[in-house]
């Protein structure tokens, strides 16, 4: 691991600041702050998919050898972090039922799955 990926991991300025504007972008898309400035649903998706995935990379759940690979905290994150990923699938590629594969209602299901992610990161003591 090079120099730069570890210091990006223990930024908690830069965590924090993607976790800001994750909540941010959630915020504008239940408010519809997004259609009024023209970004539609499917940017609003992957930007927020995008900086949900990079707030996931830097957490501790990225540090399974600090905290064990199998902590029940990595294993809920993993299961999470894979339904994620199932999600941008299913959005990518518009296969699913329409309640998942659209991209607003995507949206809103991954700000719930990413809210719980932040939630179960909270618990864990801090790395030594």
């Amino acid at each position: 691991m090079n120099t730069i990926s570890v210091s990006m991991q223990r930024s908690t300025f830069t965590h924090n600041l993607l976790a800001l504007i994750a909540l941010l972008l959630i915020i504008a898309t239940v408010l519809g702050f997004n259609e009024r400035f023209g970004i539609g649903d499917n940017v609003m998706f992957w930007t927020l998919f995008l900086v949900g995935m990079t707030i996931c990379a830097m957490g501790p759940l990225s540090r399974g050898a600090t905290y064990g690979w199998w902590n029940p905290l990595h294993i809920a994150g993993y299961v999470l972090g894979t339904i994620l990923l199932l999600l941008g699938i299913a959005v990518f590629f518009n296969v699913g039922p329409t309640w998942i594969s659209a991209p607003q209602n995507a949206t809103f299901i991954m700000a719930i799955l990413i809210a719980i992610k932040g939630i179960l990161a909270m618990f864990y003591r801090a790395a030594n």
